[in-house]
C-alpha cells in the first residue's frame, strides 16, 4: 500500500498547480490503485495458470 501511495504522489508531483494536483488526486488514486491490481492478477494468474 506505501508504494502506491509514492506512485500516487510521484504523479501528482508532476502536475505544477496545487488547485489542478488537489483537482486530480482522486482520478490518480483510482489510476494506481487499479494498476496495481491488475499487475497483482496477472502475476497470480502466471503462476497458477
Amino acid at each position: 500500500m506505501e508504494f502506491c501511495w509514492n506512485n500516487i504522489k510521484k504523479e501528482l508531483r508532476k502536475i505544477l498547480s496545487f488547485d489542478e494536483m488537489v483537482a486530480n488526486a482522486g482520478q490518480a488514486a483510482v489510476m494506481m490503485f487499479e494498476r496495481r491490481k491488475m499487475s497483482y492478477t496477472v502475476r497470480w494468474r502466471e503462476k497458477l495458470l
